[in-house]
């Protein structure tokens, strides 16, 4: 849902979300008249990937990259394989109107976004389908650093924390046109940003507290170009009220993912591109930081493999840089996976 601080945007395998949820996905060009399920009941979606990934930035908490000479370069580059069980869990009324679910969402499948939600979604006569659905806060999910600004040292770690909920309205009145509202809460257990730069005031390092309230408008228009392919547009705006004005910002995002699917075969791909502003300028680079974003997900789905029912194999890739004015924010990633899902209902 949310890149909430720099080092969870930094975690760049989010798309491993996908992977183990795109099975979810109906892409029929008449999926969204769909009953949210083909039968009421229990369900289950169970999936794991083995992955690699390269990444480089001051707020990636790797070991390697725990002592930083300056702050005019942006990290060192590290590469490492992950392991990554997740599931979702849901029940679907009678009327096949209603379901209920805890676990990975439905809802943003092929985009990247990565939370665990407990939710429930109804669909309407007019087949437009309203979610509701809360993220707790899960003091595993991330790890940043108490003073990403120390240099020649080993940085501390400490734990990054978020919670929040978002509102969608899909195929709003059968017009295949969704609206979402969602916002984030993140707090930073061990804050002391700036605490090492004996040039910088109280009041400037109150600047570069990162807590902070995230709100988040999207608006996609699915477009279905043939019977096999899917277009969804989109675009995004995002405010961040962070408690340091410095780390506070808008930015405006770009988005397109393209679906094609043939037999057992299904191909998906998302390309975004975001600039962000931040509120005020940063106290410790004396300037006001400006960010260009883009990234790239592909994944292939191949169902059934060796015929065995509800069972699929995919693979996945990722690459995604942000260019800043500030060196130090600057950051990129890749990642490359292969994994399994089998699917219960």
């Amino acid at each position: 849902m949310f890149h909430v601080t720099r080092s969870s945007s930094t975690r760049l395998f989010y798309a491993a979300y996908a992977l183990l949820t795109i099975n979810l996905i109906s892409v029929s060009s008449n999926a969204a008249a769909r009953p949210l399920a083909d039968k009421a009941g229990w369900g289950a979606d169970l999936g794991i990937t083995v992955g690699f990934t390269q990444q480089q930035s001051q707020f990636n908490v790797d070991d390697d990259n725990a002592v930083t000479t300056n702050l005019s370069n942006s990290g060192k580059e590290t590469r490492g394989g992950q392991l990554l069980p997740l599931a979702r869990l849901d029940f679907t009324l009678d009327s096949l109107k209603t379901q209920y679910y805890v676990g990975n969402s439905r809802e943003n499948v092929g985009k990247g976004a990565f939370q665990i939600e407990v939710g429930g979604s109804h669909q309407f006569e007019d087949n437009s389908i309203l979610t509701l659905a809360y993220f707790p806060k899960l003091p595993f999910i991330g790890e940043t650093w108490k003073d990403p600004y120390l240099t020649n040292q080993t940085r501390e770690k400490t734990d990054e924390t978020a919670q929040g909920g978002r509102i969608k309205l899909k195929n709003i009145a059968g017009s295949y046109l969704d609206v979402q509202y969602a916002f984030a809460d993140s707090d930073i257990d061990t804050e002391l940003s700036g605490s090492s730069l004996a040039q910088l005031t109280d009041s400037d390092r109150s600047k570069l507290h990162r807590d902070a309230f995230y709100q988040r408008v999207t608006i996609d228009q699915m477009l279905s170009i043939s019977d096999n392919v899917i277009i969804q547009p989109g675009i995004m705006y995002t405010h961040a009220n962070a408690k340091g004005e410095a780390n506070g910002h808008d930015e405006y995002a770009l988005r397109l993912q393209v679906i094609y699917w043939k037999t057992r075969h299904l191909v998906t791909g998302t390309a975004l591109y975001g600039r962000l502003k931040a509120s005020i300028d940063n106290p410790v680079f004396n300037k006001r930081e400006k960010t260009d974003r883009a990234s790239l997900f592909a994944l292939y789905k191949y169902k059934k493999p060796f015929n065995l029912d509800n069972w699929s194999l995919m693979a996945i890739g990722f690459w995604g840089e942000t260019d800043s004015n500030i060196t130090f924010y600057n950051r990129s990633g890749a990642g490359l996976g292969i994994g399994a899902t089998y699917e219960w209902r």
